[in-house]
């Protein structure tokens, strides 16, 4: 599936544009890029550039790769929603490790 389809299915459309105005929350005072880069900003995103701050949020949130490539995991398998890392999820310098797009978890042995 291409990433617009995915956009389109995640915010419920009715077309790309309208679809993220709403997902991102614009107000009557935005246009859509500022929409977006305040709402990256409320997801922790502290980046200057736009797609600074969207590799910023994905990678933190356990994705690698392309940016495009991590897009399109986060609009099309994500459905634009990071899930909560678990509690005993593995992490290095405060990143969750993932392997195969899971989190790598910790439990102790018992």
């Amino acid at each position: 599936m291409q990433v617009n389809d995915c956009i389109l299915e995640a915010t419920g459309g009715p077309t790309i544009n309208d679809g993220l105005a709403t997902f991102f929350g614009m107000t009557a005072t935005e246009n859509i890029n500022d929409a977006e880069y305040r709402w990256l900003g409320e997801q922790g995103a502290t980046a200057s550039q736009l797609n600074d701050r969207w590799f910023e949020l994905l990678f933190s949130a356990g994705l690698h790769g392309s940016l495009n490539d991590m897009k399109h995991y986060f609009w099309c398998v994500w459905g634009g929603v990071i899930p909560a890392p678990p509690a005993n999820v593995v992490t290095h310098l405060g990143v969750p490790l993932t392997h195969g797009g899971g989190y790598l978890t910790y439990t102790p042995p018992p």
